[in-house]
């Protein structure tokens, strides 16, 4: 939310319109950090790739992506993964043109800085046995962050607590063993992500460095070089 003073690096961002709007896919959204208007993140619309386990894995799983979608009244922004740091400020630009729609009224023409959306990142968790909840206080938003976590961190794995909601993502797991991934209820616990084999193709594999194609796959979970990795609990949908 603007002026968020402890905001997930890993959750999504919304904007609420008066009803629902309409994406042009020629728009950019970007985030830059506040200290030194530096861009950190530019998010396009379409033809985008989401790269898994950047700054965390020696190797990235990069999936074509949706970043930006229409739920409702809302548009729902991603952003790329592991791009956000914690205990840092950050602003939004929307470009004009970018999305066309209302909000209170007012014919929405885009973001500049001045327009304050604004927010600041919580502190970095730590330990090896964290929580996730999409809506409740926890360490993430995400099961990937949790997963970026111990890939930065540690090396002899954890344990991931994930509470009851329906987590709509892709996840990568690399060269980290003893991962245990607990779901508060088999039947409430949902991970699930839109992926299909014209979207990327095959059983896929990491990349050494970030590149313009995506070579990640069409699997919901990608681990590789991992032993002794639990699932309780928790139901995988695809």
């Amino acid at each position: 939310a603007a002026g968020e003073a402890s905001a997930y690096p890993d959750a999504n961002m919304v904007l609420t319109f008066d009803a629902p709007p309409s994406l042009i896919s020629t728009g950019l959204i970007r985030i830059y950090k506040s200290s030194d208007d530096s861009k950190v993140d530019e998010i396009k619309l379409t033809n985008e790739i989401n790269w898994l386990g950047v700054n965390w894995a020696s190797q990235y799983r990069g999936i074509n992506a949706t970043m930006v979608e229409v739920s409702g009244s809302n548009v729902v922004i991603t952003p790329h993964n592991g791009i956000l740091q914690y205990g840092t400020q950050y602003y939004v630009q929307i470009s004009n043109g970018t999305i066309t729609g209302t909000i209170g009224g007012v014919t929405f023409d885009g973001l500049c800085k001045a327009a304050g959306w604004t927010f600041t990142t919580k502190t970095a968790p730590t330990g090896a046995t964290v929580s996730v909840d999409d809506e409740g206080t926890a360490d993430f938003r995400t099961v990937q962050g949790a997963l970026n976590h111990f890939m930065k961190n540690q090396t002899s794995g954890g344990t991931i607590n994930v509470q009851d909601g329906t987590y709509e993502e892709a996840l990568f797991l690399r060269n980290i063993p003893n991962v245990n991934i607990i779901g508060q209820s088999q039947t409430g616990t949902i991970i699930q992500y839109e992926n299909y084999e014209t979207l990327n193709v095959g059983s896929g594999g990491s990349a050494a460095s970030v590149s313009t194609t995506a070579g990640g796959g069409r699997s919901l979970f990608m681990v590789e070089s991992c032993d002794l990795l639990t699932l309780e609990t928790i139901t995988l949908k695809s």
